[in-house]
């Protein structure tokens, strides 16, 4: 099992995330109230935040990896070795990809492959790998919609 930042629980953070902050300024501006209205805030605050970045990477593509079909099957393999992963691929299943066909290719391994329990997992991955390599990539229809339109692609 891999271990890193994101194998912390996430349920406490989020409750010290939403109660510290209330309980520091109920205690400085002595109103207990605050231990209701900061927390609704902070939650508030968050939902916006999430809002704001879900809608930049969605139509301008911020925060997702540029990279090539090469460069994604190298990080797959390293993944499969278990091998220190290049920078910027830390794991190649998290990262989200500019390239809508490796996008594809990505979301079709699935969570399945996350830990690669079975030999069939290993084996789908390495033929995945080898067809990157090959250059087989699957075709993806343009997106229509707002997409599109902040891409500046004429559609048919």
């Amino acid at each position: 099992m891999k271990k890193g930042w994101h194998r912390i629980p996430r349920g406490p953070i989020f409750l010290l995330v939403l109660l510290v902050p209330a309980v520091l300024i109920a205690y400085v501006l002595r109103n207990p109230a605050w231990l209701v209205a900061a927390p609704i805030g902070v939650f508030g605050l968050i939902c916006l935040l999430a809002f704001v970045f879900g809608v930049l990477e969605r139509l301008f593509g911020i925060g997702r990896r540029k990279g090539t079909p090469e460069e994604f099957a190298n990080a797959l393999e390293k993944y499969l070795l278990g091998e220190q992963p290049d920078r910027g691929w830390d794991d190649p299943m998290d990262v989200v990809l500019a390239d809508p066909r490796l996008e594809q290719v990505r979301l079709r391994l699935g969570d399945n492959l996350i830990f690669l329990a079975r030999e069939e997992d290993k084996d789908e991955l390495r033929a995945v790998i080898a067809a990157l390599r090959r250059g087989d990539l699957p075709e993806v229809p343009p997106q229509r919609g707002v997409t599109s339109l902040s891409r500046f692609r004429r559609q048919p």
